[in-house]
């Protein structure tokens, strides 16, 4: 088990945060991820936080929703519909929304273009003609 994925079994919510960047989508060893280890402890509010990997199955096929669905009656009527929500992704900063699909040939375009051109600089630097 990940770090995250003890966080998440214990219901801290701020650990999960921190470490939600850097452990998210991984699998133990019978492919449980931290969405599952928070549903099977009933922890809504760290459910809430790793739903992207609510698509991820374990060793048996499972997703997270089936793990809710083998919990008490009132934990599931909780969990479930936190797990049919919609994830909201975070809009992303001006610099970088030309990143975004659709300019990807126009990004590299550029990244290819300030190659040359800083290069091209180095160059005359390096060789006295500046």
């Amino acid at each position: 088990m990940t770090a995250l994925m003890h966080a998440a079994s214990r219901g801290q919510t701020e650990v999960v945060r921190l470490l939600r960047p850097l452990e998210a989508r991984l699998q133990d060893g019978r492919g449980w991820t931290a969405l599952m280890h928070a549903v099977g402890r009933g922890h809504e509010e760290c459910v809430g936080l790793l739903l992207l990997e609510r698509d991820l199955k374990d060793g048996e096929g499972r997703t997270a929703e089936d793990v809710a669905n083998g919990l008490p009656d009132g934990e599931r009527r909780r969990i479930t519909p936190l797990l049919r929500r919609k994830v909201q992704l975070p809009d992303l900063p001006e610099e970088l929304l030309g990143y975004r699909m659709g300019n990807t040939v126009d990004i590299l375009l550029l990244d290819a273009y300030r190659k040359i051109l800083c290069t091209s600089v180095t160059d005359v630097l390096h060789s006295g003609h500046g």
